[in-house]
């Protein structure tokens, strides 16, 4: 569930910073943890911390 919620929360950043689809933003996710060979759940998190660190 967590990693649900997570998911989610990068895809906005990605749609407000990136101005991509919904379906985009899950895409970049899904190909960013497929390249670093890590979770998407661990790519979000990493989006959500870059976010939080920069604001």
């Amino acid at each position: 569930m967590r990693t649900t919620r997570l998911v989610e929360r990068a895809k906005v950043l990605l749609i407000q910073f990136k101005k991509l689809s919904e379906e985009e933003a899950y895409n970049f996710l899904r190909k960013q943890a497929m390249e670093k060979r890590v979770t998407i759940g661990a790519v979000a998190s990493a989006i959500i911390d870059s976010h939080e660190l920069l604001s």
